[in-house]
Parts: structure tokens; C-alpha cells; sequence
């Protein structure tokens, strides 16, 4: 397995007040706090807590159906990449996505859903192309693997694929473009598919050209594709699955806001 290391120390610390924040701004967790306030103003400001209430329960409802939570997706997804139209890439990099931590199993942190996912598609789309894939992601102080190298685990155990180049020093999108792209370049090579959720590509895509690479988007799970496109009494039940992507999805609007202004 070859593993390559840009010059960043692995054991930053961790971003510990994001997390939290994440919990408060993000469905549900705006939601019960308004709710909350426009309960503890009831008796004083009676329009401003119906309001609030009628806010908080409405936009929970909204958010919770599938097809409002396509619609949020749409905008933030590519095209999904043709091999027979796309230009050749060198490389395929493919981002960490979470992890389990502690699986009694095996014994170890393993790699989450969505970063299998990730790698599902990372690993068919080297089979297609015969590239190789560079692996992106670290870890907090306090977790024993680096995400690459879980990933670079999986792609050997479970699909065979031993070459691998590791990158473990990142913690966010940001930085895996920065650390990728110094390898990347050290490597001689500028043109990659990148592979990440559809959701996340956008922003992806744009922190990567930033580092002066060429981007192509090899996204997986299309949320916008998910949901049925005929319309039925089901599309207006609430579910906690579109829950989760419409919250994905504000996750990435947000994100892609701050990287404007921060980056």
C-alpha cells in the first residue's frame, strides 16, 4: 500500500465547537428552539409565540417531505458523470465521509455509510478506468485511525484494490483539497474525478479548484433522483429520512456560504 504524507501535523484539535453549533442551527434543533421561545413568550407577546410556533412546526413538516427535500438537492448536484463524454483524469480522489467508532465486530473505528458509499462508487469507477485512488481524510486527537486509512482498509478487504495513496491529515472539505492537492502535484499529475455525495460536490469541486487542480465530478447518491417523480398522497407524509437530506442539504448551502467568505 503506498502511502504518501504532506508536511502537516495529524493530530490537530478538534474542531469542538462545530459539532454543537450544528445541533442548534440545523433541523430539528431550530425548530424545538423555537418552538421554545414562542412558548416562553406565550403570555406576554400572544402574535409572537403563534408565530413562532406556527414557524417552527411548519418548516419541520416542509422539511420532512421528500420532494421538498429533492428540491433542496437539485441545485446543489452535478450532472452525474459520463465516462464516454467526460475528459480523461489522472487520478480518482475520493473524500471521507464519518465513521463508526469503536465497533465491537471488528474491533476497531470503521468507515460510516456515507463514506462507503463514496467508496462503493470510487472503487467501480477505478475498475472502469484503471486509475488509482487517492484516499482523503484524518482524524481528532482522540480517534486511533486516520479516515484514509480505514478507507484504504476497505477498498483492500472488501473490493481488493491494494494501491492506494493515503492522505490523513485532513479534517474538513477544505483540507482535503489542500492536502490532496500537494500530493496531487507531487505526483505530476493536475486532472482528478473526484467522488463525494452529490450533495457535497459543489463545494468539493469548488475547494479543489481553488488548489489549482482540474475537477471532474464523480458524484454518487442523487438525492433529487431518489424521490419519485409522480406525485402521490405519500409525497405529503413527513418522513425522518427526507428529514436527514433536507438537513444535508442546509448543511451544504450554509457551507458553501462560509467557504465564500472564509476561503
Amino acid at each position: 500500500m503506498q502511502t504518501f504524507r504532506p508536511g502537516a501535523n495529524s493530530n490537530h484539535p478538534p474542531l469542538m465547537w462545530w459539532q454543537p453549533l450544528k445541533s442548534l442551527i440545523f433541523p430539528p434543533g431550530i425548530n424545538l428552539i423555537l418552538a421554545g421561545v414562542g412558548l416562553l413568550v406565550w403570555r406576554r407577546y400572544r402574535r409572537l409565540a403563534v408565530g413562532l410556533l406556527l414557524l417552527s412546526f411548519l418548516s419541520l413538516y416542509l422539511l420532512s417531505l421528500g420532494p421538498v427535500a429533492a428540491r433542496l438537492h437539485h441545485w446543489l448536484e452535478p450532472a452525474p458523470l459520463d465516462l464516454n463524454e467526460a475528459a480523461a483524469a489522472q487520478l480518482i480522489v475520493v473524500l471521507g465521509g464519518g465513521r463508526y467508532r469503536n465497533q465491537p465486530e471488528y474491533a476497531r473505528d470503521v468507515p460510516g455509510s456515507p463514506t462507503l458509499e463514496r467508496l462503493h462508487y470510487a472503487a467501480w469507477l477505478s475498475r472502469k478506468t484503471g486509475l488509482p485512488i487517492l484516499v482523503s481524510g484524518g482524524r481528532r486527537a482522540d480517534e486511533p485511525l486516520t479516515m484514509a486509512e480505514m478507507m484504504a482498509h476497505s477498498l483492500s478487504e472488501v473490493w481488493h484494490i491494494d494501491e492506494v495513496i493515503e492522505e490523513g491529515d485532513s479534517r474538513n472539505t477544505a483540507e482535503n483539497a489542500l492536502f490532496s492537492a500537494r500530493l496531487i502535484k507531487a505526483m505530476g499529475l493536475d486532472t482528478i474525478y473526484l467522488v463525494t455525495h452529490a450533495s457535497h460536490a459543489r463545494r468539493a469541486v469548488w475547494a479543489f479548484e481553488r488548489q489549482g487542480i482540474v475537477v471532474i465530478p464523480a458524484a454518487t447518491v442523487f438525492i433529487s433522483h431518489t424521490f419519485a417523480e409522480e406525485k402521490s398522497v405519500l409525497d405529503f407524509l413527513p418522513s425522518m429520512y427526507a428529514l436527514r437530506w433536507s438537513r444535508i442539504a442546509l448543511h451544504e448551502y450554509l457551507g458553501l456560504l462560509y467557504y465564500r467568505l472564509a476561503y
